[in-house]
């Protein structure tokens, strides 16, 4: 029996309307992820920036990219799936996310050993001068099963969005770095860096149970099922959902492949570059994170709840205003990191064994990084409207230009300036990212003004 009256109560996000949802889940995740802030703060005091730290860092990069496809990626698909099970009464939203985790998990698996290969064979044999192989082996073995979690978290906090309860997954994603953080307290003695690895999963897996049993819990208050299960309709909306999910995660891939290919062209930098580039995109995060998979992830929401209401045309003149709103804010922010990027760094960062030298090339590089922040936090939201539309074939074919712009321009740059040309290719990238996608917006919707 189809039982979606967790519907009933699915808008209740937006009760109080959009703009105050936004800030309330921007608050949520930035206290959700403080823990996660204060990471960098306490690892570059106990560790320093070398060898062992960069070879860290770089099977951190090597997880991070799987979890971008099977977690954030995987979360923006779940929203809008979410969504639309829940506006069917024909379909059980619970035994769809069942049939979503085992396609997960399974997909997951064969991920691993992909990335696992390409670590051992391609990336840690060109910068091992530079790292070392032992710490790195040992991180990504430890790292691995919060690949797992972190792919059954995605479908949990993407069905929790769907249905309008954005605070507990906003401010769970404290766990990993309170998990981080506590394992690097208690055993940094015996593991030195290796206790991060060991705090980041244990932190995903409580993350995991708490998301879990909250979603148990809201399915217990649900009422009795009143429709019946409707085979055809079940078929219908998964072979939907796979047609949607298979761009929408290619062009996280491929994003994700960017970084990952920045901190492999650091690697042959020198020793302590790669911890440089990770430091500064750190710090870069803290003030990402009021737009992305929290405040993005409600105006997914919102956006594809319209959409499947029928309401497309609102939509429109929504997106044009909050991509404004977030560019203007976006450039407010990143004026105020420009010009305070010492002092900042230095209070973060300069203590312990991160030295003042380490702390100058850290805000270098934050400072490079910051110049894209504007565009790249508009180009976030501009592509949570495309994703709400399910408009991911044009994600896809921006993703390899985007991949083909970041990469050339962090090889070109790392050969001509070092550390600093690699950071480069962030702000380019950005600005390529949102001309393209604001173009294919106005072309489409100059279509439909056309069509209607």
């Amino acid at each position: 029996m189809g039982d979606n009256s967790l519907n009933l109560d699915s808008r209740l996000g937006f009760r109080d309307g959009l703009p105050k949802t936004l800030v309330r889940t921007g608050l949520v995740s930035l206290a959700g992820k403080g823990a996660g802030f204060l990471v960098p703060i306490f690892a570059a005091a106990w560790f320093g920036a070398g060898s062992d730290t960069d070879a860290f860092f770089l099977a951190y990069a090597v997880v991070l990219f799987g979890v971008g496809i099977w977690g954030t990626g995987l979360e923006t698909v779940a929203i809008s799936q979410v969504a639309r099970w829940l506006s069917e009464p024909r379909v059980n939203v619970d035994q769809e996310l069942a049939w979503a985790r085992r396609w997960v998990l399974g997909s997951a698996a064969a991920g691993i050993v992909v990335l696992a290969a390409v670590h051992l064979l391609v990336i840690l044999p060109t910068v091992s001068a530079h790292v070392s192989w032992r710490t790195s082996v040992f991180s990504l073995g430890i790292l691995f099963p919060m690949f797992f979690a972190a792919a059954s978290n995605s479908l949990l906090t993407g069905g929790l969005a769907a249905a309008g309860h954005f605070s507990l997954a906003s401010g769970s994603q404290a766990l990993r770095g309170i998990g981080a953080l506590v394992g690097a307290a208690l055993v940094r003695g015996p593991l030195g860096v290796l206790s991060l690895a060991l705090g980041y999963t244990l932190g995903e897996w409580a993350r995991w149970l708490l998301l879990s049993s909250y979603w148990r819990y809201l399915r217990r208050r649900a009422a009795r099922p009143l429709h019946p299960v409707d085979p055809e309709v079940v078929r219908g909306l998964r072979r939907a959902a796979l047609v949607a999910a298979g761009p929408q995660m290619a062009a996280f891939a491929l994003v994700g492949v960017a970084p990952l290919a920045e901190r492999w062209v650091s690697g042959g930098i020198g020793a302590g570059a790669v911890t440089y580039l990770d430091y500064g995109a750190r710090l870069y995060a803290v003030p990402s994170s009021l737009f992305d998979a929290s405040v993005a992830g409600v105006l997914q929401s919102y956006w594809a709840g319209q959409y499947y209401r029928g309401t497309p045309h609102a939509v429109t003149h929504s997106v044009r205003r909050i991509v404004l709103l977030a560019l203007l804010i976006a450039t407010t922010v990143a004026a105020v990191a420009w010009f305070e990027r010492q002092f900042l760094v230095s209070l973060a960062l300069h203590r312990g064994a991160f030295t003042l030298a380490d702390a100058q090339v850290v805000a270098v590089v934050f400072g490079v990084l910051m110049l894209g922040f504007p565009t790249g936090m508009a180009a976030l939201v501009l592509e949570r409207a495309y994703m709400a539309a399910q408009s991911t074939r044009v994600l896809l074919a921006v993703a390899v230009v985007k991949l083909v712009v970041r990469v050339s321009a962090a090889i070109i740059g790392g050969s001509l300036f070092g550390l600093i040309g690699v950071a480069i290719a962030q702000p380019v990238t950005t600005l390529a990212d949102l001309a393209l996608l604001g173009l294919f917006w106005r072309r489409s919707h100059q279509a439909r003004a056309t069509a209607s």
